[in-house]
């Protein structure tokens, strides 16, 4: 008979262990579609609307969960990546330009990073990695000449962990040249020694 409970109660347990894993990934599926209807005509023109994606992004995390599959990171890793490459874009065509979501590739990054951790989506992981790797290296550029050094020291150590990743995947990466990974190395101990990084 106690035999026969432990069986119904670790039965009891793993039904309940299933059922929150499935919910939390339905949860993160909802939250990825709810931002990016919400996101659509912010991407599309990011000086409009920056309030709404503000809430948008902030209703995205408190919503994610920790879903067990990689693919919702990578998701929700692209539509950091579409919210960057929006503004960057407006970066370029206006120098004044003011970035409303300035963590987004330092988001899209952690998303990858994520679903790289759990393993099922390797290939998609690291096409992210690669692709914000260039986004955080540009921030790091245009955050160190306007001697923003802290800002700019935390993206470019980004890149070389990025960079460190692919490498540790077999991939190349923007610092697989010798010479510009000892140039960017430079600008990342001026960056970090200006920031008061030591």
């Amino acid at each position: 008979n106690t035999i026969h409970n432990m069986k119904k109660l670790v039965i009891g347990i793993l039904s309940i262990l299933i059922l929150t894993v499935s919910v939390d990934a339905q949860d993160a599926k909802k939250a990825i579609k709810n931002a990016e209807k919400a996101l659509k005509e912010f991407i599309k023109n990011p000086t409009s609307n920056q309030d709404a994606a503000k809430t948008a992004l902030a209703t995205l995390e408190a919503e994610f969960g920790t879903p067990e599959k990689g693919e919702h990171y990578i998701k929700k890793g692209d539509l950091y990546m579409e919210v960057a490459e929006s503004e960057e874009k407006m970066m370029l065509l206006n120098p004044a330009f003011e970035t409303a979501i300035p963590d987004a590739p330092v988001k899209a990054f952690d998303s990858y990073k994520a679903a790289l951790a759990i393993g099922d989506k390797n290939k998609d992981a690291l096409k992210g990695i690669e692709k914000v790797m260039v986004s955080l290296n540009n921030i790091g550029i245009t955050l160190f000449e306007k001697k923003d050094y802290v800002g700019s020291f935390t993206h470019y150590d980004l890149v070389t962990d990025a960079h460190n990743l692919l490498n540790e995947n077999g991939k190349e990466s923007i610092l697989s040249d010798p010479a510009v990974f000892t140039q960017h190395r430079f600008y990342t101990a001026v960056a970090g020694y200006y920031g008061g990084k030591n």
